[in-house]
């Protein structure tokens, strides 16, 4: 439609005009300053606030990723932009946003280290709590495969919400013994490679530990979160262990039963590859 090219122009040529004028300075501290850069940014907001997920076009994307390259705390806004609009009850739906998210965390990272400071940490969490509870085992490896990509960006406070209260608390049991292969094998790796910013070892007592010598390298707010996920974690990991010989565990469903056995030999394996990675740097 006629409207709808008119609106493309619009974001091509808000694109081309944050390319150009980061050719002639690309010192992003001073954007802020940039004439009319305010009101461009504020037309950009309103014209994507009430898009569905499929209009979200090449245009647009694109268009999103030079303002947040330039103008981190938009990237906020576009999150919740796009999955307000996404049918909870829709895993088709949910995929492509999904891959919209993809695309714009991508683009985000190439000029940003941390999430911005106006990052709704809460919406985030519940958007991704909404897609652990659809079950859907494509959308769910895509999420998870989008915390290992990207959990370097988390904060502390971040991971305890994300980490320790959704995915250890609500839905440790369901993925660990889930089962798609693929979800338990994603999840897994998230715990031992990504969940944590501290590096960990086996001791006597076969428990992970934090390894002292890591602890200067790694905030204390940080240091202190990774504590709480390990604990967590690794006495989840001990109830499936003593549990699993009962008739009637208490911690999971019969049909997830069946997956405890090949679970945990998929656990133990990545172990062992985790602590050569460990022990090799």
């Amino acid at each position: 439609s006629t409207q709808s090219t008119g609106t493309a122009v619009f974001w091509l040529f808000l694109k081309e005009v944050i390319l150009y004028a980061q050719k002639s300075d690309s010192n992003k501290k001073i954007w802020h300053l940039v004439k009319d850069f305010k009101q461009l940014s504020y037309a950009f907001i309103f014209s994507i606030r009430l898009l569905s997920h499929e209009q979200y076009s090449r245009q647009l994307i694109d268009c999103c990723i030079c303002f947040i390259q330039v103008e981190p705390r938009i990237f906020t806004l576009i999150i919740k932009y796009l999955f307000v609009k996404t049918p909870a009850n829709q895993p088709k739906v949910i995929l492509e946003c999904l891959a919209t998210l993809e695309e714009l965390f991508r683009g985000f990272i190439e000029t940003n280290s941390t999430l911005p400071d106006n990052f709704d940490e809460n919406f985030f969490c519940q958007a991704a709590d909404l897609v652990l509870a659809t079950e859907h085992s494509q959308a769910m490896v895509v999420l998870l495969t989008q915390f290992f990509k990207y959990g370097h960006l988390f904060d502390h406070k971040l991971r305890q919400k994300l980490y320790h209260e959704i995915l250890l608390k609500k839905y440790f049991f369901f993925l660990f013994l889930h089962w798609d292969g693929a979800v338990r094998a994603i999840f897994m790796q998230l715990i031992f490679f990504k969940m944590l910013k501290s590096k960990r070892d086996f001791n006597q007592d076969d428990q992970f530990y934090l390894r002292p010598h890591n602890i200067g390298e790694v905030p204390l707010f940080d240091r202190q979160t990774d504590e709480i996920l390990n604990a967590h974690a690794d006495s989840l990991i001990k109830i499936v262990r003593e549990q699993s010989a009962l008739q009637e565990p208490k911690f999971c469903s019969l049909n997830s039963l069946a997956y405890v056995e090949s679970a945990l030999k998929q656990y133990d394996k990545l172990a062992l590859i985790y602590l050569d990675w460990v022990h090799d740097t």
